[in-house]
């Protein structure tokens, strides 16, 4: 239920931002639009803000809410451990995002839109996948319970629609293609 939330409550950050961020007239058949806004503005300040501070917040919350529920675990060793590792997961991808998205704003070449495609799938799938990966690791497979693992399968799922999404807008927007100097798509 938590996640069903936390869902909702981003995409009603995303839609507000949007409708800030998004010109209200049709500047898709504008073939000459370029720069920084519309949904590229809004992928921006997912990349460099949103997504950095959600997933600070996701994980902190995660780990008070397990101490909450279960105080014993509070000198855990393995659980002192997991929370290392997924704070060091959660600090490349950050950084990796944050670069990705200040290389889109103020780098305006090709390698900008490259690096933000590998950035949406590192940031994104790639670290849920670590996070469950050290998960199994550090407590083992039979004491990651079975909720969790269908937790982390649907936040990868949802981030690998995500980060495709966010994929096909890069290749195929008028606004990427003129703003960052590409021919028809990246290579």
């Amino acid at each position: 239920m938590e996640y069903l939330m936390a869902i909702i409550i981003t995409l009603a950050i995303v839609l507000g931002i949007s409708k800030i961020i998004v010109p209200k007239n049709n500047v898709a058949k504008n073939p000459h639009i370029s720069g920084i806004g519309g949904w590229l503005g809004l992928l921006v300040i997912g990349l460099m803000i949103l997504g950095p501070l959600l997933g600070a917040s996701k994980l902190s919350h995660g780990f008070s809410d397990t101490l909450k529920q279960f105080p014993q675990l509070a000198n855990n060793a393995p659980l002192e451990n997991y929370k290392q590792v997924s704070w060091l997961i959660f600090a490349v991808s950050a950084s990796v995002s944050f670069a990705a998205g200040y290389r889109l704003w103020k780098i305006h070449f090709p390698k900008s839109v490259r690096f933000a495609v590998l950035a949406l799938w590192l940031a994104g799938p790639l670290s849920n996948v670590l996070y469950a990966i050290s998960a199994i690791a550090i407590f083992g497979s039979s004491n990651v319970r079975g909720d969790a693992i269908v937790q982390i399968i649907m936040v990868t799922i949802l981030s690998v629609i995500a980060a495709g999404i966010w994929t096909a807008y890069l290749m195929r927007s008028v606004r990427v293609r003129n703003t960052y100097k590409m021919q028809h798509s990246v290579q």
